[in-house]
């Protein structure tokens, strides 16, 4: 497929922002729950809060973000944003305290969703029609191919150099990679250039062409709106409980920290090919196999972290992971679009985005909490079984409603 200069940049810009905001700054979060604990003398799971407040201060601004994605200087909200997140970061290498990270964590939670992948995705739903799960997919993927990138060099540097000059690595890097993002978004949108509405892009095949467009309030009166709303939270929850805990987890286990590395890496280049494929399925199967598939993941994924004694389950998690991680972002945003359409696709989005960040809090902190109760993660590992078939349950009956587009 051909796309103009401007498309191209955009992708570029998508893949640079997703992998410096959620790939580098937030997917290596996990690395440091054990060296920082056992460093500073915190309990995991009044630590591991710090990163669950992220999701929550941003999840209190994706309302005003659902606003501010249609404005035209939104992409100089963009790079400030971009600058800010990323010395964040670099600040938690000065922290002593637990009050410190979590006031840092307020300071990112704020700017986060400036450049975060629910930006990404509504730049990209002003620019790509046809194309766009593939797309999606593409820039989404950047998350875990610069994640696992930063792994590979962060856990390194934090067993020879300490903790602090872990996170002023991911710091730096995350700055590098997300104002160059944010930089061309700047230069394509800056102007406020949007392609025509009778783009060729915009023109659907007819599976995917449905009902009306509707506004938010018709979207919040429809059984598809809830029943995405509440998978996405549960998928988020689950994927991100295993995500933020596999090191720790590991390490109890008797893993080395370079296996532990070597799995973390491999997970993250999963989770791009999760994404890039999950993308290409929707716009070639539709969004009921992509459901099916993410309930399976899902489950998987839970069975393979019962099964993590033996060092062959490894594989297993990591194919899960990439698949299920993809619920979230690429299969959420495709659905949104696909079930209510581009009218009002930023605020529908930013309300969806909240439930997939409520759903990251608290898999960041519930892992914590098991193990400070039980002194293992394996009641939280079963509770995945569950919770995989009902995100089943719950993304097909968003199928079943007259009120919504066609899927």
């Amino acid at each position: 497929m051909k796309f103009s200069k401007e498309r191209k940049r955009l992708i570029l810009a998508g893949l640079l922002l997703c992998g410096g905001g959620q790939g580098i700054l937030i997917n290596t979060l996990s690395v440091f729950v054990k060296p920082v604990t056992e460093a500073l003398g915190f309990a995991r799971g009044p630590f591991t809060l710090y990163a669950s407040l992220i999701s929550l201060v941003s999840v209190a601004m994706l309302p005003l973000y659902g606003e501010l994605y249609r404005k035209p200087w939104f992409p100089r909200l963009m790079l400030s944003s971009a600058v800010i997140c990323s010395l964040t970061l670099f600040s938690y290498s000065f922290c002593g305290t637990l009050p410190a990270f979590y006031i840092l964590s307020v300071i990112l939670g704020l700017f986060f969703h400036g450049t975060s992948i629910t930006a990404v995705a509504n730049v990209l739903n002003r620019w790509f029609g046809r194309n766009k799960g593939m797309v999606t997919g593409i820039c989404f993927s950047g998350s875990g191919v610069f994640a696992a990138v930063m792994l590979r060099l962060a856990n390194p540097v934090i067993q020879r150099f300490g903790w602090a000059w872990g996170y002023r690595l991911v710091g730096l890097s995350g700055l590098a990679l997300l104002t160059s993002g944010a930089l061309l978004v700047c230069r394509v949108e800056g102007g406020g250039c949007l392609p025509p509405t009778d783009d060729p892009e915009f023109q659907l095949p007819s599976r995917n062409q449905a009902g009306p467009e509707l506004t938010r309030g018709q979207a919040l009166r429809t059984l598809s709106f809830w029943g995405l709303l509440l998978g996405a939270f549960l998928i988020s929850t689950g994927v991100q409980a295993g995500g933020s805990s596999i090191p720790a987890y590991l390490s109890d286990l008797g893993y080395s920290p370079d296996f532990q590395g070597q799995l973390a890496s491999v997970s993250m280049l999963s989770l791009a090919a999760g994404k890039i494929l999950m993308g290409k399925l929707l716009d070639r199967a539709g969004i009921r196999t992509g459901f099916a598939c993410i309930t399976a993941a899902l489950m998987g994924y839970g069975a393979s972290l019962i099964l993590m004694r033996n060092s062959a389950s490894a594989v297993f998690y990591a194919v899960c992971y990439g698949i299920a991680a993809s619920g979230s972002t690429v299969l959420v945003s495709y659905s949104v679009a696909t079930y209510f359409g581009r009218r009002d696709y930023s605020r529908i989005y930013a309300l969806t985005s909240i439930a997939v960040n409520l759903g990251v809090a608290a898999g960041n902190w519930l892992p914590g909490e098991i193990f400070d109760l039980f002194g293992t993660y394996l009641p939280g590992w079963y509770a995945l079984l569950l919770l995989g078939a009902l995100v089943g349950v719950l993304l097909f009956l968003s199928c079943h409603d007259d009120r919504r587009r066609r899927c």
